[in-house]
């Protein structure tokens, strides 16, 4: 949106297929716009985290290094909290997720969840209540050509198995469920998710990982390509999630969606922590301080 108002000279509004309105850049406001995209007007799309409680570290991350990207990164993640990963893009922040997750190899460092190591592979990961959303959720996160029900159901199988079979009642209504709690739209849990828009193809993502009961969340791009409407239901979700004792940790590369849905902000930098902040009060000119390649002797 920003963009839009940098540039353009008449800005078309379309929702669900059907034009709303076509209007000179000069009578509209970023807030008229939202409301004409969403059909309701958004007062404020980022929940109060004013009452949030932390408790005791669910990811602890010390001393990790990947090899050609991350260096000597240390952090923590509590019960409660939404920590973000800071910074300029392609500082190491994504593969600091995924080494957590043990979708890359590491070179060195210690990671535990609940106080307990993380090791081995995915599968032994996600049995230790680890959740991975993926930022490229068409490429990586969905199996386009499957159903709504099926990319829910892929990662919490063992849940609703018994001698390898897989219990189809328990499953229709587990994610009958889960589809009702993440408000998705589809015309059916068997609606071949390809066809399903940008924002209920992410929320079926978040779906899928929820069913697996995570203690940590990992979010790469809570809502890269995602309508407002839908972020500000994703933004709700992520608060609830945090605020039932989930530790979330996510990047992304929108400055306040970083700012407004963490509690805490590591900044990286060529591979290393460079700073951490309190949300709190925060400005985009401190990240971008610290973001800032530091010259270091030798």
């Amino acid at each position: 949106l920003e963009e839009i108002f940098q540039v353009a000279d008449r800005i078309t509004v379309l929702k669900d297929g059907r034009k709303v309105a076509t209007k000179d850049i000069g009578n509209v406001t970023r807030d008229s716009v939202i409301a004409m995209m969403v059909g309701r007007v958004l007062e404020d799309i980022y929940p109060d985290r004013s009452d949030m409680t932390v408790g005791e570290p669910v990811l602890k991350v010390e001393h990790l290094s990947v090899p050609g990207s991350v260096r000597d990164v240390s952090l923590v993640v509590r019960a409660g909290e939404i920590v973000g990963l800071g910074g300029l893009e392609g500082q190491g922040q994504r593969a600091v997720l995924r080494a957590v997750f043990g979708d890359i190899p590491v070179a060195a460092g210690d990671v535990s969840i609940c106080g307990k190591p993380l090791k081995g592979s995915i599968h032994k990961r996600i049995r230790s209540g680890v959740a991975y959303a993926t930022h490229d959720r068409r490429g990586e996160g969905l199996v386009l050509t499957e159903s709504l029900r099926r990319n829910e159901a892929l990662a919490s199988l063992e849940k609703r198995s018994k001698l390898g079979f897989v219990r189809a009642g328990l499953e229709k209504q587990s994610i009958r469920e889960n589809t009702e709690r993440m408000q998705i739209r589809a015309a059916s849990m068997d609606q071949n998710v390809a066809s399903l828009s940008g924002g209920n193809q992410q929320k079926v993502v978040l779906a899928r990982w929820l069913m697996t009961e995570p203690r940590l969340l990992i979010i790469d791009e809570p809502t890269k390509g995602v309508d407002v409407g839908s972020k500000a239901q994703i933004y709700q979700l992520m608060s609830d999630l945090a605020s039932q004792g989930m530790g979330i940790l996510m990047i992304s590369s929108e400055m306040p969606e970083v700012m407004n849905m963490s509690d805490r902000i590591y900044v990286m930098s060529e591979g290393r922590i460079t700073k951490e902040f309190k949300a709190e009060g925060l400005t985009q000119e401190e990240i971008l301080t610290a973001a800032m390649p530091q010259e270091r002797e030798g």
